[in-house]
C-alpha cells in the first residue's frame, strides 16, 4: 500500500480542489469541473493519482465526467479523451495499456484522436492509431482528422495520416474538404502533401475551392503555388482567384496598390486568353449605377480613391463568389450602409434591391440566405418614409419600395408550395420572418396612397391581391388581416418605435382586395378578436371589420368573444357599438343550437357547421 501514498495524496488534492471548492485550475484554461475523478486526474497528469484509482480502486476506463473547455463549453469526456487533451502522452499511454477505449468519443463525436490531431501531437496521433484508433472518425459537423491535422500546423502529422490512408477527398457537411482547410489557414506544405496525394480541386456548398478559399483569405502562398499548378487548375478559376485576391488586399490589408496590381494581372490574363468578364445582370439601373471597371487605366485613376477601390472590390468578390456567399453579403451590406450614410440613398437602394434579386434567382427554394437583404431594406424604407412626415421627398422610391414588396411576395409564394412533412419547420420560420416585413411594406406603400395616380393604386392593390390570395399563416394561423389588427407588429428605426400596428390604412387594402374578415387562426381568434385585444385601436377599424361581415358574437376556443375581451379591459360592448345593428338572425339561430346542444354536426352543409362553430 505504501506504493500507492503519492497516489492518496494526489486524490486528497483533487477532493480538496485549488480553491476548495472541488476545482483544479489547468494552465491552458481548461478546467475540470466534475466528473469522475479518474477523469479530474487523467486532465491534470497526476500519474500516481491516475494508477491508484485504476489499480487499487477500480475506477472504470469508460465512465464520462464533465470538462470544462475554452470560453465555458462543457464536454462528457473519458479519462483517455481528457488525458490526450491535455496533452499528457504517460497518462494516456498508462490508459491505453489498461484497455482504455481508444475511440470512445464526447457527446459532440469528439474522439481522443481527433483532439491528438487539432493539437498536433504525432506522439499521441501514432499511439492511439497503433492501438486501433479509426482515422476516419468524424465529429458531428464531418470533420475528419486529417482535416484537423491540416488546421493544426505540424505537416508531419499530416504526412503520417496521409501515409497509413487517410482519405484525403472526404467532405464535411458543408463540402469542404482537408484542401480546404489547408488553403483556409495557409498550410502550404500540408497542401502540396494532399495533392502529391490525389487530392481532387472541389467545390464546397457555397460554391468555393480552395484556390477562391485561399484568395480569400489572403494566404498569397497557398494562391501563388495552385496557379503555379496549370494542370490542376482551369485558365479561367487562375483569373477568379488572381482577381478576388486583389479584393482582399483592398479590404482586409487595406492595401490599394496590391489590389490594383492584381487585377491588372487579371485583366491581362483574359486579353491574353480571350475571356472576357462574364456579368450577371441585364439590370440597366444597376449597370447605370454600379460598373466594373474593364482596363489598366481606369483602375490607375482610382488608385488613391479609397472608395472607388471599394467598390471595384464589392463587384468583382460578387461576381466571382456570387450574392449567396456569406463574404459578399457582408460586404454588399457593409457598403450600402457607408453609401446610405452618406446620402447616397438611391445607390444603396440599387445595390440592395440588386442583391436580393440575384439570392432570389440563384439560391434554393428554402435558403435562409434569401431573407438577408430584406430587412435592412424593409429598415431603410422606414426610416425614410415612415420617419419622414414630408413623403413628397420620397416618393421617387415608390416603385422600389413595391419591388421589394413583391419579391417578399414572391417569397412567401416559393415557400408555400415547398411545404411538405419535412419542410414544414423550415417553412413555418421563412413565413414568420417573411409575412411581417410584407405588412410592414405594405403600411409603406398606403402612406403613399395621396401621392399616387389611379394606375400606380391599381399596381399597389394587384400586388396586396396576389399576396391575400396566397392566404399565408405563421406559426400560430394568423394571416396578414389578423397582423394587421395586432399590436404584435411594430415598425422600428433603430431604436425610437416609428409606426405601430393596428393600422387602419393596412385593413382597408386588405379588405378591399379580399382578405377574409372572419378567418380563424389556431385558438379560433377572428382579426376582431386580435383587435380586441389590444389596449386602444383606431375606431375605424372596427367599423371596416364589422362592415366587411365581421361577428361581433363570433367565439374563440375558449369561448370568449370581441365583448368578452374588451369587458375584461373594462369597457363594455355596449359602450363601443350597438350589438343589435351587427347582429343577424342567423348569428342568434347558431347561438340558440350551441346554448341548447342541438346536434348539427353532419347534419347541416358544412359552411353552416363552420357558422355555428363560429358562434
Amino acid at each position: 500500500m505504501y506504493r500507492y501514498r503519492a497516489g492518496f495524496r494526489c486524490i486528497t488534492k483533487i477532493l480538496r480542489g485549488a480553491s476548495g471548492h472541488g476545482v483544479v485550475s489547468c494552465v491552458d484554461d481548461m478546467d475540470v469541473a466534475s466528473g469522475p475523478f479518474l477523469v479530474r486526474a487523467a486532465r491534470l497528469d497526476h500519474m500516481h493519482c491516475v494508477k491508484c484509482l485504476v489499480e487499487v480502486f477500480q475506477s472504470p476506463l469508460e465512465e464520462a465526467g464533465v470538462v470544462s473547455v475554452r470560453h465555458g463549453h462543457e464536454v462528457g469526456a473519458t479519462p483517455l479523451w481528457a488525458a490526450v487533451a491535455g496533452g499528457h502522452f504517460d497518462v494516456a499511454k498508462y490508459l491505453v495499456s489498461r484497455g482504455a477505449d481508444v475511440n470512445a468519443a464526447t457527446r459532440s463525436s469528439s474522439s481522443p484522436l481527433s483532439v491528438a490531431c487539432s493539437q498536433a501531437r504525432l506522439d499521441l496521433v501514432r499511439l492511439l492509431v497503433e492501438r486501433g484508433a479509426n482515422i476516419e472518425n468524424t465529429n458531428g459537423l464531418g470533420t475528419t482528422c486529417l482535416m484537423l491535422a491540416c488546421r493544426s500546423g505540424n505537416p508531419e502529422v499530416v504526412r503520417y495520416l496521409v501515409g497509413i490512408g487517410a482519405d484525403v477527398n472526404r467532405q464535411k457537411m458543408d463540402g469542404r474538404t482537408a484542401l480546404h482547410e489547408c488553403a483556409n489557414n495557409g498550410r502550404t506544405e500540408e497542401a502540396k502533401l494532399l495533392l502529391g496525394h490525389h487530392a481532387r480541386i472541389t467545390r464546397d456548398l457555397f460554391g468555393e475551392t480552395p484556390l477562391l478559399c485561399a484568395s480569400l483569405n489572403g494566404q498569397t502562398h497557398i494562391v501563388e503555388y495552385m496557379i503555379s499548378r496549370r494542370e490542376l487548375v482551369p485558365v479561367e478559376d487562375r483569373i477568379n482567384a488572381i482577381e478576388l485576391l486583389g479584393s482582399t488586399f483592398a479590404d482586409k490589408m487595406m492595401n490599394a496598390a496590391c489590389a490594383v496590381l492584381c487585377w491588372k494581372t487579371a485583366m491581362n490574363e483574359r486579353r491574353a486568353n480571350g475571356i472576357p468578364v462574364s456579368t450577371e445582370t441585364d439590370d440597366p439601373l444597376y449597370s447605370k449605377y454600379f460598373q466594373e471597371l474593364a482596363t489598366p487605366e481606369q483602375l490607375e485613376e482610382i488608385r488613391s480613391n479609397g472608395d472607388a477601390i471599394g467598390i471595384q472590390s464589392m463587384l468583382v468578390r460578387a461576381r466571382v463568389l456570387g450574392y449567396g456567399h456569406h463574404a459578399t453579403f457582408t460586404d454588399v451590406r457593409r457598403k450600402g450602409e457607408r453609401l446610405a450614410s452618406a446620402g447616397d440613398v438611391k445607390r444603396c437602394v440599387v445595390l440592395w434591391l440588386h442583391a436580393l434579386e440575384m439570392q432570389q434567382k440563384t439560391l434554393r427554394a428554402l435558403d435562409l440566405r434569401k431573407l438577408l437583404f430584406l430587412t435592412p431594406l424593409t429598415d431603410l424604407f422606414s426610416s425614410m418614409v415612415l420617419g419622414n412626415p414630408e413623403l413628397d421627398d420620397n416618393v421617387a422610391y415608390f416603385e422600389d419600395v413595391l419591388r421589394l414588396f413583391v419579391m417578399c411576395s414572391r417569397g412567401v409564394e416559393v415557400c408555400m408550395a415547398h411545404r411538405n412533412p419535412v419542410t414544414s419547420q423550415m417553412v413555418d420560420f421563412q413565413l414568420d420572418s417573411i409575412v411581417p416585413l410584407a405588412m410592414h411594406l405594405m403600411l409603406i406603400l398606403t402612406k403613399f396612397k395621396p401621392l399616387l395616380s389611379p394606375p400606380q393604386l391599381l399596381t399597389v392593390k394587384e400586388a396586396v391581391y396576389r399576396l391575400v390570395k396566397l392566404d399565408p399563416r405563421d406559426a400560430t394561423g394568423r394571416g396578414p388581416l389578423h397582423l394587421a389588427c395586432a399590436v404584435g407588429l411594430i415598425v422600428r428605426v433603430g431604436s425610437p418605435v416609428v409606426s405601430t400596428f393596428p393600422s387602419s390604412e393596412v385593413v382597408s387594402v386588405l379588405l378591399e382586395t379580399g382578405a377574409d374578415p372572419c378567418a380563424t387562426d389556431h385558438c379560433g381568434n377572428t382579426p376582431l378578436h386580435m383587435l380586441a385585444l389590444n389596449g386602444e385601436y383606431p375606431r375605424e377599424i372596427l367599423d371596416a371589420l364589422l362592415s366587411a361581415g365581421c361577428h361581433l358574437d363570433a367565439v374563440n376556443k375558449n369561448g370568449l368573444s370581441f365583448g368578452s375581451l374588451r369587458a375584461s379591459q373594462g369597457e363594455e360592448l355596449h359602450q363601443i357599438v350597438n350589438p343589435v345593428r351587427h347582429t343577424s338572425l342567423q348569428c342568434l339561430a347558431a347561438a340558440a343550437i350551441r346554448k341548447h346542444g342541438i346536434a348539427y354536426k353532419g347534419v347541416v352543409q358544412p359552411k353552416l357547421e363552420q357558422f355555428v362553430d363560429m358562434h
